[in-house]
């Protein structure tokens, strides 16, 4: 447009036919310039926005997805823990079976079961499956509020009679005493 309006400018004010002829048709065609900018910024405009909304839409799918294949393991898991229950003839060995149905069908990398000792007021591991489980060798987990140990997941859900539930352990600032 900046290089066609002196061009047009020119041609008109020549004043022969065949310089207001070739005017006109310098002037029609940035009209059809313009015109036709326009719609391919309206197009443009319109496919950017629709992509951004087709990628949204793709996100908002693949974490529908995602939470539903974490539903479908914790079904899983709690369907092997039911049928653990009435296959299992000792406490000990439904323990066991559930830490291993949590890893194997829930997805975990680790599960453990603790009881406390009334004695010690610690947290004792009595079942355990999965990777890492040398971590839960001479853990200290109490369930005093008075003792360093007893700020974490498992005295704290024991002494406030509710469950906690912790997504990541190495940030969780309430974890610290565990996290070497």
């Amino acid at each position: 447009l900046a290089a066609l309006l002196p061009v047009l400018l020119r041609l008109l004010s020549v004043g022969d036919e065949f310089s207001t002829a070739m005017g006109m048709a310098v002037a029609v065609f940035i009209s059809f310039m313009v015109m036709s900018m326009r719609r391919i910024y309206r197009s443009m405009t319109e496919n950017i926005s629709m992509q951004i909304q087709a990628t949204k839409r793709a996100n908002d799918l693949h974490e529908s997805e995602a939470r539903l294949q974490r539903l479908v393991k914790f079904y899983a898991t709690l369907s092997q823990c039911n049928q653990a229950i009435v296959r299992c003839t000792s406490e000990n060995e439904l323990f066991q079976q559930v830490c291993h149905d949590t890893v194997q069908f829930g997805g975990l990398k680790m599960a453990w079961i603790g009881l406390l000792d009334q004695t010690s007021q610690q947290v004792k591991p009595v079942a355990c499956y999965g990777i890492g489980t040398e971590y839960l060798e001479g853990i200290q987990i109490s369930v005093s509020a008075d003792d360093p140990t007893g700020h974490g997941t498992a005295g704290t859900a024991i002494r406030e009679n509710q469950p906690i539930w912790i997504q990541d352990f190495q940030r969780d600032p309430r974890l610290a005493p565990w996290h070497e």
